[in-house]
């Protein structure tokens, strides 16, 4: 009995200390994103649309709406630069902050895994829980291709303690190139400033539908 449990014991140990999946560099799907201020009891950002998500370009496409007004956001950090673009307007501006990869740490470590759903009709997943940029939290992946299904975490920022919750459905791992096509004409917006929000890659978005 005891060398079974210790054999029980080496393979759960082993299962811990592998790497964690790559996520695709590269997809387009549905988002909903929120960030929630622990400390106020408020809900601060809430966002959803479509994504298109190019991590070896450092580059983001969003497709959503705010308040009513449909928008699409490119962004190329390395670059630094973002155009905000809607029904009878185009804007460029410098965008703010780093590009914020969706990759699992390698320090993450794999909590659980296994069917949700029903038999018929049901997803393989892999749950791994870890840190990265300042925060700790729960991503869920899909067993096959490591697609990120969602992710839970908890960060500090000046001060006050925020929960973000994010989740992807309808995912592509490729896209057409021209989803990426500069607009021939923008202005700039005057008086407007990028902002920096808790809600990591989403942390130019809100600031500028604001100003719009």
């Amino acid at each position: 009995m005891k060398t079974l449990l210790a054999g029980i014991l080496m393979l759960v140990v082993a299962v811990n200390a592998k790497k964690p999946c790559q996520v695709p560099k590269r997809s387009v799907g549905d988002y909903i994103t929120s960030v929630y201020n622990i400390n106020t009891d408020k809900l601060v950002m809430a966002s959803g649309g479509k994504m298109y998500y190019d991590e070896n370009n450092k580059r983001i496409r969003v497709e959503g709406e705010h308040e009513g007004k449909k928008y699409t956001v490119l962004i190329f950090y390395k670059e630094a630069k973002q155009y905000v673009m809607g029904k009878g307007y185009c804007y460029a501006m410098p965008s703010k902050g780093d590009f914020k990869d969706m990759s699992i740490p390698d320090n993450a470590h794999l909590v659980n895994g296994g069917r949700i759903g029903t038999a018929s009709n049901g997803l393989y997943i892999n749950r791994y829980t870890g840190e990265k940029d300042g925060g700790r939290g729960i991503v869920t992946v899909t067993q096959k291709d490591c697609v990120i299904s969602s992710s839970v975490a908890l960060t500090k920022h000046e001060g006050a303690n925020y929960l973000t919750y994010f989740s992807m459905t309808n995912v592509s791992l490729d896209f057409e190139e021209n989803a990426f096509d500069k607009p021939d004409e923008c202005h700039s917006l005057p008086g407007a400033k990028a902002r920096r929000s808790v809600g990591g890659i989403w942390e130019n978005i809100q600031g500028v539908i604001d100003s719009i």
